[in-house]
């Protein structure tokens, strides 16, 4: 409840404002939190949004040596709420979700891989669920005419937008690039840094611009 609280402390979409809202959805997954009344923004639309301005923040102001943890609550938090069926199954709390579109299930598969990749300590029981359920998925997107391949993006194509680069070299790190297309072949942005050259980077790399560019996408 003091978690809960504390949140509208900060200015929301700032790092210590994610952080916030990410221990705040891991700790209403708790048995012993099942009695207690779920935050305002504890419906679909809300946990959409402020599931990937937490994970943007994490990313833009952290590097994942610097703050695995958060890295992986981020990440869990995202794929979580973009997979209802995975999130609706493991919180107390759950929401009512709307069905998700194409888009939003590549983003959750995405997540997932991300999260799988991470080199931190994760629950022994990721190693096992999550490959069945980005399967499950997978055949639920292809069943749907979708291809694996496209745009993982929840929030519609980020093509044209203005975006930091990340969770790379401490010299690239924070610098602002133009999203120019996507490659579903290579399954990587093109993206063009201010001394005009243009070079290829996977999703995980980019990280969104600020909180209203993001509710402008909700």
């Amino acid at each position: 409840t003091t978690l809960l609280q504390s949140i509208p402390l900060y200015e929301e979409g700032e790092y210590n404002w994610g952080c916030a809202i990410l221990q705040a959805f891991d700790l209403m997954r708790r048995p012993e939190c099942a009695a207690v009344e779920p935050p305002s923004w504890w419906f679909d639309c809300e946990l959409k949004l402020f599931s990937y301005m937490a994970l943007t923040v994490v990313k833009s102001n952290k590097g994942v040596a610097e703050a695995p943890s958060e890295h992986e609550l981020a990440l869990r938090m995202r794929w979580s709420v973009l997979d209802p069926g995975m999130a609706c199954a493991a919180y107390w709390s759950a929401w009512e979700c709307e069905e998700r579109t194409v888009p939003e299930l590549l983003e959750a598969i995405y997540r997932m891989h991300e999260y799988l990749e991470l080199d931190v300590a994760k629950p022994p029981v990721m190693a096992i669920t999550l490959p069945i359920r980005i399967q499950q998925l997978s055949d639920e997107i292809q069943g749907r005419g979708g291809s694996l391949t496209a745009e993982p993006s929840a929030f519609g194509s980020i093509v044209g937008d203005e975006v930091r680069l990340c969770g790379l070299v401490v010299k690239l790190n924070g610098t602002c690039v133009t999203v120019v297309s996507y490659d579903e072949s290579t399954r990587r942005y093109v993206v063009c840094k201010p001394d005009g050259r243009r070079i290829a980077m996977k999703p995980k790399n980019l990280a969104g611009g600020g909180a209203n560019a993001l509710a402008s996408k909700s």
